[in-house]
């Protein structure tokens, strides 16, 4: 997302001030621009990750960056080391509806061929292997190891310690990764469509732009590959 410089940020100011008026996601901006949680980068991966989604929206009930940092949890230390079979560590904050979710990263979610998706779209394939927690941590890898095979097949191929990534979870690692998402498909094991079991999720692109739907978790390309966490 571009950045507003503080002169942008004045004259948007000073258009509301005269009584034009500016849309609501213009004044989200601004308090999102003007409360630390968007521009200056950190190094500390929990507050860099933070401010990538307070910097999207992707937040409820808070007003300024510092209390939305004060419910993301701290790091644990199992998670701090990458590893080669989980390189990435990622944020996933729950707490919005994903239809929301996927609205603020500009993905467009579909249901159905004939419409969009809606927030019972997608259940849990393994409900024992869900995270209890509205926010949490995980170590992932994005999928590209194992390209060209079904989720059927990783289903069963998976670690003890491994499982497939959820909906919630490929969403919350396209807001800290796009670029791994480009040009391939990333399957999503760890979320069914409501209907059709056999269906699993996937975040993939249509027509130019990312999009969460589903596809039957038999079938193998070349360009689809099944994101897992350490559980």
């Amino acid at each position: 997302m571009a950045h507003l410089s503080t002169k942008q940020i004045k004259q948007l100011i000073e258009i509301d001030n005269a009584g034009k008026g500016i849309k609501d996601e213009v004044q989200a901006l601004i308090a999102r621009l003007t409360s630390g949680g968007v521009g200056a980068k950190s190094d500390d991966p929990r507050v860099a990750q933070a401010k990538r989604l307070y910097g999207k929206g992707l937040f409820s009930k808070v007003e300024s960056f510092t209390d939305f940092l004060a419910t993301i949890p701290e790091i644990p230390e199992a998670l701090k080391v990458a590893s080669d079979r989980f390189p990435e560590l990622v944020l996933v904050d729950t707490r919005l509806p994903i239809s929301k979710v996927c609205e603020l990263l500009g993905i467009e979610f579909f249901g159905n061929i004939d419409f969009p998706g809606n927030d019972e779209t997608y259940v849990d394939y393994d409900p024992n292997t869900v995270k209890t927690d509205k926010v949490y941590w995980m170590r992932a890898q994005d999928g590209k190891k194992n390209d060209g095979k079904s989720v059927q097949i990783c289903r069963k191929s998976f670690a003890e310690d491994e499982v497939g990534l959820s909906a919630y979870e490929g969403l919350a690692f396209f807001a800290q990764n796009p670029k791994s998402f480009k040009v391939r498909v990333v399957d999503l094991p760890g979320s069914v469509h409501r209907d059709s079991r056999g269906d699993a999720a996937y975040l993939g692109w249509h027509a130019g732009r990312p999009v969460l739907y589903w596809a039957r978790d038999g079938g193998a390309d070349p360009s689809f590959g099944s994101a897992s966490r350490r559980k």
